[in-house]
């Protein structure tokens, strides 16, 4: 094996030779932990092209970084007795390396500190990828994690991190988390899962954000969650695209959730929020092409959905057992139901936009109130509606649409055109 390792103590009062150290297979530093126990904090170790057969304990603050000179990124390949890289200092940057191997039940990295960045590595043929358990304010940025046995990224019980801009593919759970506060998860790509792509539970004040969310092998409708949330508080989920799952956003037992700016699709339910979600928004969404496009269920109250463009569902707005919910000004078509509520009380349908759907508005449950929306060329309407009365001549104004106009179903509007031929 060719492995060479580059040893460089910056802004120390000394340093290994005038410059730098490189250490070749029989040389002073023939592993990377033998380099990372004679450095001090502040030390940034180089090491390149290689394979190096080890497990590593970082201990204090120091940056190691993965150098392609010629022969690829270096391979760091665990023992397959444990975690891969275990960090226990704050402040330690890990940089441009493959990790391999690491024990059933490890991880590849663990960090069980803060103030660490973790950038740029590729991990494969592992347990879990990178695993931050109980540690604050980390960096996880750009890292490939693809083919591994349990989840790309996990975050537990640690506070104020950022994940972005990672691939996670090919593994159980592309990124979990649980019981998180203050974290960002933004601009990731998760695709061909076979679990949930993004799931995180006991998760308070973060945002999910700008993330591609694609199917997984068990997804189109069979199995498989986009981003999944259960027991949040005060959560942002926004302008992600998230296609081809089971549930595209679930949110169960929540509250303050807003779901916005989102485009959801090609899922068997695109929206769902269900088991006592509570004062919460879901908002802007463009939401296409699922059996249930928004499903609202399992007494979820006050819940207001506004603003979304809803089209090719089954049923495209669908409240199941729950009341006080608010739907208004969405823009509703080409759908069996446009909104329907079942064993649903109190809620409000207002100023929505509905259009080619089978239904309009199929409301089942008591005490709603619908009013001031726009049905236009829908089959069934809510309610009959009142034919106009006919006319004995005829003239421009009396001579019927090609469609239903504002306000009229698909019944209507046939019988408004027959009244007015059988007036001739």
């Amino acid at each position: 094996m060719l492995a060479c390792l580059l040893l460089c103590f910056f802004g120390q009062s000394c340093c290994l030779a005038a410059e730098s150290v490189i250490v070749e297979g029989s040389g002073s530093y023939s592993s990377i932990q033998s380099a990372l126990d004679a450095a001090v904090p502040g030390s940034t170790i180089l090491v390149y092209s290689g394979t190096y057969n080890e497990d590593l304990h970082v201990d204090k603050r120091v940056t190691l970084k993965g150098v392609d000179n010629g022969g690829g990124m270096p391979v760091i390949y665990g023992s397959g007795a444990g975690d891969v890289i275990t960090i226990t200092a704050d402040g330690v940057r890990i940089e441009g390396f493959v990790v391999k191997n690491s024990e059933k039940y490890a991880s590849a990295i663990l960090v069980e500190s803060s103030d660490n960045e973790i950038v740029g590595n590729t991990i494969t043929e592992c347990n879990e990828g990178i695993r931050l358990d109980q540690g604050d304010r980390n960096l996880v940025r750009g890292n490939t994690l693809v083919g591994n046995n349990g989840d790309g990224i996990y975050i537990h019980y640690s506070d104020g991190n950022t994940i972005t801009d990672n691939r996670a593919k090919n593994n159980e759970f592309g990124i979990q988390g649980y019981n998180l506060r203050n974290n960002v998860i933004s601009d990731n790509h998760c695709e061909g899962n076979t679990g949930i792509d993004m799931y995180f539970e006991q998760i308070s004040n973060s945002v999910i954000s700008n993330n591609r969310i694609e199917g997984n092998e068990e997804s189109s409708r069979s199995g498989g969650d986009g981003i999944g949330m259960r027991y949040g508080s005060n959560v942002t989920i926004r302008d992600n695209y998230v296609g081809k799952h089971y549930y595209g956003i679930k949110v169960y037992y929540s509250d303050t959730t807003t779901v916005s700016n989102n485009t959801v699709e090609n899922s068997g339910v695109n929206i769902r929020f269900d088991f006592g979600t509570h004062d919460s928004v879901i908002s802007n969404n463009t939401v296409r092409n699922g059996v249930d496009n928004i499903l609202v269920a399992g007494e979820s109250s006050n819940i207001f959905i506004e603003y979304n463009l809803v089209s090719n569902g089954k049923d495209s707005i669908y409240l199941f057992g729950s009341g006080d919910n608010i739907i208004r000004h969405n823009n509703v078509y080409d759908s069996t139901y446009g909104i329907r509520l079942y064993k649903s009380t109190d809620n409000l349908i207002i100023q929505n936009y509905l259009h080619d759907n089978e239904y309009d508005i199929y409301p089942s449950g008591t005490g709603s109130t619908v009013r001031d929306n726009d049905r236009r060329a829908n089959y069934y309407g809510e309610e009959p509606k009142v034919s106009p009365t006919p006319t004995s001549t005829v003239d421009a104004s009396a001579v019927p649409s090609p469609r239903p106009g504002e306000d009229e179903d698909f019944f209507s509007w046939l019988w408004r055109i027959i009244s007015s031929l059988l007036s001739l």
